[in-house]
């Protein structure tokens, strides 16, 4: 991947320190795409860059494979134990677990989030003290 301008990287930043700020517990990276107007596989890998400096903490879900289902199976941060299983979803169906039935998945570090919060809190400008 070429390096991301400063740009988008401010805004896929802009993006997740609203999320932190928010309520949410958990997104996929395809809401921050959609909101940056970034490809998919340019704001994952930038994520996946953000989980590495402790802001971000990257889980996979494993979801049924029934398209009327749809259900989560399980999430985990360990992918590669479950790749090759079987196990049975909620709907009552056997599931081999492949890399189609397997979504990333990313939450906020709890320091971080609670960085993001105090710094809305208090967010006169840095300019003043000069």
């Amino acid at each position: 991947m070429a390096e991301l301008h400063y740009q988008d990287k401010r805004k896929i930043e802009n993006v997740i320190e609203e999320i932190a700020y928010s309520r949410v517990k958990r997104f996929y990276p395809t809401i921050v795409s959609k909101a940056t107007d970034l490809p998919l596989n340019t704001v994952f890998e930038y994520l996946l860059k953000l989980t590495l400096d402790g802001r971000l903490k990257l889980e996979w879900e494993i979801r049924c494979d029934d398209y009327e289902c749809n259900s989560l199976i399980l999430r985990t941060d360990d992918i590669d134990q479950f790749i090759g299983q079987y196990v049975e979803c909620e709907c009552e169906r056997e599931i081999l677990i492949n890399e189609n039935i397997i979504f990333p998945v990313f939450s906020i570090s709890g320091h971080y989030r609670q960085d993001i919060r105090e710094s809305k809190k208090k967010s006169p400008s840095l300019l003043k003290a000069l």
